[in-house]
């Protein structure tokens, strides 16, 4: 199925579940489930529309994939707000578990901001 929705948090004061700056973006998936975030011809990603934040702010995604039943980074990648296309783009992972994904700002204006998604996640 296909999902859209908006996530709002405090970007750059909160602290996310792995304990560094920022806040969990989305987590898809279960403990037992296995999935597939599915993009444009069959490509995992997840898209998050970053042109709302502050101009000029470097917003980090942070990507978490169930290894051994352990979560464990994967992917880290940073935008720069009105540099980079406004649209992050972040491919999410075949597997069985939960993905979960972090957002962190370094500009505070971007506290309480809504970052809007989309993604398709199938289930086997």
């Amino acid at each position: 199925p296909f999902f859209s929705g908006q996530a709002i948090g405090n970007w750059q004061s909160g602290t996310a579940t792995s304990g560094l700056a920022g806040e969990d973006f989305l987590v898809l998936g279960t403990a037992t489930t296995v999935y597939f975030a599915i993009g444009l011809f069959g490509v995992p990603i997840v898209f998050a529309y970053i042109g709302d934040l502050t101009p000029g702010a470097t917003i980090t995604y942070r990507t978490y994939i169930t290894v051994f039943g352990v979560m464990r980074l994967a992917e880290d990648d940073d935008y720069v707000v009105g540099v980079d296309p406004n649209v992050m783009v972040m491919y999410a992972w075949v597997g069985r578990g939960q993905i979960r994904i972090e957002i962190q700002s370094d500009n505070a204006l971007d506290n309480g901001a809504a970052i809007p998604y989309e993604y398709s996640l199938k289930t086997y």
